[in-house]
């Protein structure tokens, strides 16, 4: 940033009046047609307050215009040589600020400077927090806005939920009042527009309570002058993100030490690594899932519980300290064993858990079982962490890995088709089925069903498939011997044939391909609902 001149500063001595502890800063850029209404605006409402009016190299006029008023207005008027950005224009507002209180004001007429009265009656009764002014609080979209700017600020609200624990109705509101020294504190370092979203991540990290009040608006558009975009949509999203993990600390950590951390890292770590590894099998490929011969999920049920699992599991990675998160992941956990055990009960001993990985029924229940009694034992560390946490080096270890795990499984998802192929080629493999288990629906005794899978090759070279072993005469294999050159896929089918039973059963099958390479192998599981044919009715003459 170029050299700061200071033209025409002044200082007036109005009544003293609340408004006497106030900063305001008005960052200002190509506002000629609403800089002169807005200055007298807020000199209305706040005659003792002192305005900090920085101009971010503008090119239309309004650096005259804050210059000719600044001495009738009593600003402190700050020009900068060239656009810094609004972060910037906030920055260096903040360091001439002498007041005990501080606030951002635009340089449009999107706000009325009258509100910030009663936001600084707020800010007098509760002294230790900061206060935002609220263009949706208990109410929808401002009328004559546009839609896209109110959806987005309400995503960001949700995103701010998922990764702090704490919703606000109005993240990027303009109007935030904070104490002087607190802002100072923040060592803003935002150019842009995230300076919104980098003020929001900073206070809840520092655990500071934000209070919001309703404030009036009234929007424009971007024919009449506004700025933020998309673009800037993506920005403070990513701002949310990297500002949660920047500091390597828990969030809400309290001066009570515990000798417990790392065991609870670990247990919260498995719990959410599992979520999201749950959850990712199941995102793709798009299959239906059998739990048993009457429970069968349709494609779209299982992408949904695993996108419920996935987004749980970012969650529970993210560290927030947050009941509600603890008690919906407790209550996942306990469906997972209810399920399981009415599984085993019914005589099962395979479960697709995983999505689409045939596991013991019995290990699964013991990993779940373990978690879920880990989740009530440390229940007090998902409300109030210790500051020994935020400090260890079990934390350092899992800071990194817990970001590190959704990224990957989305990226093995859209590199390899399913989480369950990815897997496979990191373990070594190099021809993969997109998933290994397939429901065929359900059959009678005797009839044929059909599984259809994609088997693809990773490797440089061409693979055949010259045979295959199942553990069922009732499993026959087409399509064989199978040739798939290298980087391409082929289709590959495998017939179940039902077993006669006196009841419904859910029938599990499996076959492992033989390839030309000795020491490559792919185990398929097939699983059908078989019922039985109801006997016949004999009527007698």
């Amino acid at each position: 940033m170029s050299a700061v001149s200071a033209r025409a500063v002044s200082d007036t001595d109005p009544s003293l009046g609340q408004d006497r502890s106030l900063s305001i800063l008005i960052p200002c850029h190509n506002e000629a047609a609403t800089v002169r209404e807005l200055l007298s605006r807020v000199r209305a409402a706040l005659p003792a307050a002192e305005l900090l009016v920085v101009d971010d190299g503008s090119s239309d006029g309004s650096a005259e215009i804050i210059e000719e008023h600044a001495k009738a207005l009593g600003l402190n008027a700050i020009f900068l040589p060239q656009r810094g950005g609004k972060g910037a224009a906030v920055r260096e507002a903040l360091k001439h600020a002498t007041r005990p209180w501080v606030v951002i004001q635009d340089a449009d007429l999107e706000y009325d400077p009258a509100d910030l009265q009663q936001m600084q009656l707020a800010a007098i009764a509760n002294p230790d927090c900061a206060i935002y002014g609220s263009r949706y609080l208990r109410r929808g979209k401002a009328t004559g806005g546009s839609l896209a700017p109110f959806v987005g600020v309400k995503v960001l609200g949700i995103l701010v939920k998922l990764l702090y624990g704490k919703y606000l109705s109005d993240t990027h509101t303009c109007y935030k009042m904070l104490p002087t020294a607190l802002m100072k504190q923040l060592a803003l370092d935002s150019q842009g527009f995230e300076i919104c979203a980098e003020i929001t991540s900073k206070l809840l990290n520092r655990q500071v309570s934000i209070l919001e009040i309703p404030i009036s608006y009234h929007p424009r558009s971007a024919a009449t002058g506004k700025k933020i975009g998309v673009r800037d949509f993506f920005c403070a999203a990513g701002a949310y993100w990297r500002l949660r993990f920047q500091e390597n600390r828990c969030p809400r950590a309290t001066e009570r030490s515990t000798g417990h951390s790392f065991w609870y890292l670990v247990t919260r770590f498995m719990v959410g690594a599992l979520l999201v590894i749950a959850g990712a099998m199941k995102l793709s490929p798009w299959r239906t899932l059998a739990l048993s011969y009457w429970l069968v999920l349709p494609p779209i049920v299982v992408f949904l519980v695993g996108l419920f699992e996935f987004l749980l599991g970012v969650a529970v990675l993210t560290f927030v300290v947050n009941r509600a998160i603890w008690v919906v992941t407790v209550a996942t956990f306990a469906t997972y064993l209810a399920i399981l055990a009415w599984q085993f009960s019914s005589g099962q001993s395979i479960c697709q858990c995983l999505g689409s990985r045939s596991l013991p029924i019995l290990a699964m229940f013991a990993l779940d079982g373990s978690l879920t009694l880990a989740l009530w034992w440390w229940r007090k560390h998902w409300t109030t962490l210790s500051r020994a946490i935020g400090q260890s080096a079990a934390w350092e270890l899992f800071s990194g890995i817990r970001l590190a795990l959704p990224i990957l499984a989305l990226a093995g998802i859209l590199g390899f088709g399913s989480l369950d192929a990815a897997v496979g080629y990191v373990s070594g493999g190099r021809v993969l089925p997109t998933v290994t288990s397939f429901h065929v629906g359900q059959i009678s005794p005797g009839e044929m069903g059909t599984a259809q899978f994609e088997i693809m090759n990773f490797s440089f070279q061409v693979v055949r498939v010259i045979g295959a072993k199942s553990t069922c005469k009732c499993v026959a294999l087409s399509d064989l011997p199978l040739t798939i050159p290298p980087g391409e896929s082929r289709p590959f089918k495998v017939l179940l044939e039902g077993n006669s039973s006196s009841r419904a059963v859910l029938q599990r099958e499996a076959a492992t391909l033989v390839l030309d390479d000795p020491s490559r192998f792919l185990t398929l599981s097939v699983t059908a609902t078989v019922v039985p044919s109801p006997p016949p009715v004999i009527v007698s003459q």
